[in-house]
């Protein structure tokens, strides 16, 4: 069997174990200290920091010397790359923010206990990604304004780079899976198609700026039908292409379609709540994998502040009996929970949740089924929790919302299909206390018929009215493309990453 039809490698089940004399030689060259436990090739951390180290050992690429030579070198040797850039490696299953971390001014890297709920290609891309940090001249991580962690400090690369001066982490994660991808030995297509896949979603998810003569993301029309069917739209041929989606579970179809910004693609509600994402890249997949279980109903979800986590979002679901959880790593653990973040008085005295966004810097909004607007408050210990916003309400009620491309704006949609853009001011009282005050004004987007959705795009906005027609247009620009098809019911939009030749010559 070649290496190119060979069953994926890509789980710790599937990888062998060093001999002990192994483990100790490759742990002395990355100054990794090796856990306490019996010697043995279980599932052990013990066991699986051996199998990290056996794998990224024989991972080769066989790459042209003309591609990315400032870089290329890094990847050639990859406990060797992770040694020059760590004086030491070490567990910390005290950390529950992060799934490794690189104390910089010691070059020390500490693996938390998420590390060990990954598949094993992303470990590796981890531990090249936190030995990067120890490199003095590449860039820092900043706050996110989009991609899958939106609103949060220290969760991005500024700017997509190839130099092997200033590159940062994560551009580093992207070149060494891209790279592999194309010229790693005895790599099976399988893992070759998830290591592109993770390059081109982390390139869609943790960069505010990529220079296009490196790569682009570009913006993709989808719609779906009353049907279920869902449709790639091609807004200069006007022409609507089914996507094909299969659920493993009978008489399941799509109802409700978002943008998905854990991998930025399309995010899938269906009739027996369940939660879904799909992209070009992945297909269809449940979303978070593993973390919410397949009998919990969702009936909305995004990213969240939490409270007394300003500057950091977190997954979040409402599911039954109004309640809204949040992904988190318990302590001792290796898989994300959802797990409650509202108590239970706050719980039982919120107004009745229907769909929730992010917006602002960082608020979350809350929508009623009636059209009523609150905010959860992102401080400890507020009252109440849930604030019905004076200067945000209509008499016409809200039906819609969205925080722009970006999270840095609040645009709500009412039910007469008037689109408002909400203003905010800031005044510091004193040293302990502050107060936000809301206006709304009006957005232009003149339509024919009742707009029922509106969403942005990178390059585009689009309102889609009553009869299902959606109204497409540049930013900036007056007139728009109409486009229609029978019994459209919902759209968005979502973000196609590719990769330029500098990086992907093939």
């Amino acid at each position: 069997m070649s290496s190119e039809s060979a069953p994926s490698s890509n789980s710790f089940d599937m990888l062998p174990c060093p001999s002990e004399a192994e483990y100790q030689s490759m742990a002395e060259k990355v100054h990794l200290t090796i856990p306490d436990g019996v010697v043995a090739c279980d599932k052990s951390y013990r066991a699986i920091l051996g199998k990290i180290l056996l794998y990224m050992n024989r991972l080769k690429m066989k790459a042209p010397a003309t591609w990315l030579p400032d870089v290329r070198p890094d990847f050639q040797d990859l406990l060797g790359y992770v040694a020059k850039n760590s004086n030491a490696m070490m567990m910390d299953l005290t950390q529950s923010g992060s799934i490794a971390y690189n104390n910089t001014v010691e070059q020390k890297i500490y693996i938390g206990g998420y590390f060990f709920g990954m598949d094993p290609l992303s470990a590796i891309s981890t531990l090249i990604h936190e030995s990067r940090h120890s490199v003095r001249s590449a860039d820092g991580h900043v706050l996110c304004r989009g991609g899958d962690i939106p609103r949060s400090d220290g969760g991005c690369d500024q700017r997509f780079s190839t130099s092997g001066r200033t590159a940062g982490a994560y551009s580093y994660e992207v070149l060494w899976a891209a790279g592999l991808a194309l010229y790693g030995i005895d790599i099976s297509r399988a893992d070759r198609e998830f290591l592109m896949s993770t390059a081109l979603t982390t390139l869609a998810s943790r960069f505010n700026e990529i220079p296009e003569e490196l790569a682009k993301k570009t913006d993709v029309l989808v719609a779906l039908d009353k049907k279920g069917q869902m449709f790639v739209v091609d807004p200069t041929t006007q022409k609507f292409s089914p996507i094909a989606v299969k659920f493993q579970f009978p008489g399941e179809s799509i109802t409700r379609i978002e943008f998905a910004f854990r991998n930025s693609g399309v995010m899938i509600f269906t009739n027996q709540r369940h939660l879904y994402s799909w992209t070009y890249r992945t297909g269809l997949q449940f979303y978070n994998d593993g973390v919410i279980p397949t009998d919990m109903p969702v009936y909305d979800a995004s990213r969240s502040t939490l409270p007394g986590a300003v500057n950091r979002t977190t997954f979040t679901l409402l599911t039954k009996d109004n309640t809204v959880l949040a992904a988190k790593l318990l302590d001792g653990k290796s898989k994300l929970q959802m797990v409650p973040f509202i108590g239970e008085s706050d719980r039982k005295s919120a107004p009745p949740l229907w769909r929730y966004f992010l917006a602002q810097f960082g608020d979350n909004v809350f929508l009623t089924e009636s059209g009523d607007l609150y905010m959860m408050s992102t401080s400890v210990g507020a009252m109440p929790l849930f604030e019905k916003k004076d200067g945000l309400q209509d008499a016409q009620g809200w039906q819609q919302g969205t925080g722009g491309i970006v999270y840095e704006d609040l645009f709500l949609l009412n039910k007469s299909g008037e689109l408002k853009v909400a203003k905010s001011k800031y005044e510091e009282i004193d040293d302990d206390h502050s107060i936000t005050t809301y206006s709304l004004a009006n957005k232009p987007f003149s339509i024919s018929g009742r707009g029922v959705k509106y969403f942005q795009g990178l390059r585009m906005e689009a309102m889609m009215n009553d009869k299902g027609h959606i109204f497409l247009r540049k930013y900036g620009a007056e007139q728009f493309v109409e486009l229609s098809a029978p019994d459209i019911i919902d759209f968005t939009i979502i973000h196609n990453p590719v990769l330029g030749s500098k990086v992907l010559p093939q």
